[in-house]
């Protein structure tokens, strides 16, 4: 898969994608029932970026969740897609060509997604699920995720907007990296060495405390947060 198919080495099925893509001819058309993981995640955005440089994405069917009643869970989410191969000369004009994209994520069973298909298709509006996207809509965001029901405003704001790396460096969130050091349970520390207000670290290091409060997240509670633990600061 490395040597073969570098774009999409990452799993089995992207290289379908682009293997069904070679053996349709210049004008050729494919059509595919996959995982839907190909259309964000950014593993697959090389493989993205050359579907949508050679290929145009005429239909698709974003089935998401339980589209099959013979597999149950919510792990296995789907998409069928038909795409056609565009030749170097027409690829300009095939860029801006709309294609329709039909969202049926929310049915639970395939009865519901096909009632809601038909829906979608009677009355043809954003509302139902059915919309209207080209590939160019695709390749002005970041990474050319196929996010076909983003209003054009928003997409606008991805040219028109400054990159939130242009206004602040990124950082990682407030991490041990050593939590069985670091970490305490609330009831194991000493109430007169912690510190709950504090607002900046300068005031920290004044209280002379050892242990703040840390949100550091846990299982599902239904009546109560997860905010169990501390940091020790020095």
């Amino acid at each position: 898969m490395k040597d073969e198919y570098p774009d999409s080495k990452s799993d089995l099925f992207a290289g379908f994608i682009e293997r069904c893509t070679t053996l349709a001819g210049p004008r050729g058309t494919g059509a595919m029932i996959t995982m839907q993981s190909w259309m964000f995640l950014s593993s697959y955005e090389k493989l993205r970026a050359s579907l949508l440089a050679k290929q145009w994405i005429a239909s698709m069917l974003h089935l998401g969740a339980r589209a099959f009643d013979s597999i149950g869970g919510e792990v296995v989410s789907s998409t069928a897609f038909v795409l056609t191969n565009v030749p170097p000369e027409a690829q300009g004009s095939a860029r801006k060509r709309a294609g329709t994209f039909i969202r049926l994520v929310d049915g639970t069973s395939e009865a519901e997604k096909v009632a809601a298909l038909s829906a979608a298709l009677d009355v043809q509006r954003k509302e139902a699920g059915f919309h209207l996207a080209s590939d160019a809509d695709f390749t002005a965001i970041p990474g050319s995720p196929i996010v076909y029901w983003l209003s054009e405003r928003m997409r606008g704001s991805f040219s028109t907007g400054k990159p939130l790396s242009e206004v602040a460096n990124l950082r990682q969130g407030l991490a041990t990296a050593d939590n069985n050091r670091f970490l305490r349970q609330w009831w194991e520390v000493s109430r007169a060495r912690s510190a709950f207000a504090c607002t900046s670290r300068e005031e920290a290091a004044a209280s002379g405390a050892r242990w703040f409060p840390y949100n550091k997240g846990g299982d599902f509670r239904r009546w109560y947060g997860n905010q169990v633990a501390r940091s020790a600061g020095w």
